[in-house]
């Protein structure tokens, strides 16, 4: 199991020298909630550990949210230090990419409004909340994901080998076909 924020550093990676680079710290946050969704339907387990919390303008990884904060709605461009594309095995990089594929065209906002679905986990949460920032748990964001948001197959990456998909640039970045 990872952390929130290697995942962060994975789709931080994937567009930090792209020019159209719009990973700001609301959209990562939803992607994030948006891959732990489907990683608990296709895989039975949690993707990262960390909890994911109901906060005013969607999901919300408390950590990642503090690191990154200092961005503001900025687009996010840096990654650890230590981050390494070897901390990944190759199905969950095929994963990531895929979720990326399909989340990573959207705009913060619009990912924002997708989680504020009736019903959604978020919603059920928020509306319910007795306290300001409250875990959505892991098995009700499951249950959405299996009933209301079903995985779809994935055009992308995900018959393909890890290998053959991405690729380092001479400063270390992931780089990913488009």
């Amino acid at each position: 199991m990872y952390t929130a924020e290697q995942i962060a550093n994975f789709y931080i990676s994937l567009v930090r020298n792209d020019p159209d680079n719009d990973m700001t710290n609301m959209k990562l946050n939803k992607l994030l909630y948006f891959a732990q969704g489907r990683y608990l339907v296709k895989k039975g387990v949690p993707l990262f550990s960390d909890n994911i919390e109901a906060w005013e303008h969607g999901p919300v990884i408390n950590s990642v949210y503090q690191k990154y904060k200092y961005c503001g709605s900025s687009p996010i461009s840096v990654v650890d230090d230590d981050y390494g594309y070897d901390n990944f095995s190759s199905d969950d990089i095929n994963f990531l990419l895929d979720i990326y594929d399909e989340y990573g065209k959207y705009s913060a906002s619009k990912l924002r409004k997708m989680t504020h679905e009736i019903g959604s986990p978020w919603e059920e949460v928020y509306k319910h909340k007795s306290s300001l920032h409250e875990e959505i748990l892991n098995s009700d964001i499951k249950k959405y994901f299996l009933k209301e948001a079903p995985m779809k197959e994935f055009s992308g990456f995900s018959n393909m080998s890890a290998t053959k998909v991405c690729t380092r640039d001479e400063d270390g970045t992931l780089v990913v076909p488009r």
